[in-house]
């Protein structure tokens, strides 16, 4: 797993596909513990409680996992877990969320503006779900919020997709616009790096 994590940047996004029947939490935990054990800053954006599902699912597997410390914006959803910076709505006024999500992620940046920061978006299929085949707003969508994470130079951006929910036309898009692709599937495997397709 360190062989894998070990290729990331700062100013890398990293697209993390699974589908329904795999075990993404099992990769998000120890890419949380890798980054932390480098006392490398850490934002989790939880959409609809993805967070929470991942963490009851590795209460399953004996993995009782201790977020108090970790900045946590919410997207919608009801369970609070983590040090909770604030909520943007799930919505698709993409403008506005933008707006939002920067006014709120502000001091976390501020605070940590010399270091390279971990963030892990989970559950992006829940977001583009509603809207995911009208492709003119979905164009919108990646203007807007998609493609700007990939600019800054002091982050990597993991972004946890369920590809057995999300239109494959979308799925594409969004490979095609990250210099890594992670498949989760009976092993975890790197499937797109910079100038190559594996």
């Amino acid at each position: 797993m360190e062989g894998i994590l070990d290729k990331f940047k700062g100013g890398e996004s990293v697209l993390v596909e699974y589908n329904p029947l795999k075990r993404p939490e099992l990769f998000f935990y120890e890419a949380l513990s890798y980054f932390r054990a480098k006392n490398m800053p850490i934002l989790i954006i939880d959409i609809l409680d993805t967070l929470h599902i991942f963490k009851e699912h590795l209460k399953f597997t004996g993995i009782d996992l201790q977020l108090d410390d970790v900045c946590v914006l919410k997207e919608g959803g009801k369970v609070r877990i983590g040090r909770i910076l604030g909520d943007v709505p799930a919505n698709n006024d993409f403008s506005y969320h933008a707006a939002k999500y920067s006014k709120t992620v502000r001091p976390f940046f501020m605070k940590h503006r010399e270091e390279t920061k971990v963030i892990f978006v989970l559950g992006i299929e829940k977001f583009v779900y509603p809207f995911q085949d009208d492709m003119q707003k979905m164009e919108r969508y990646f203007e807007t919020i998609e493609r700007p994470l990939i600019a800054p130079k002091d982050k990597i951006t993991f972004l946890f997709i369920n590809k057995g929910v999300v239109n494959p036309r979308v799925l594409r898009s969004m490979e095609s616009d990250k210099p890594h692709v992670i498949e989760i599937d009976d092993e975890v495997r790197l499937i797109k790096k910079p100038g190559v397709t594996l």
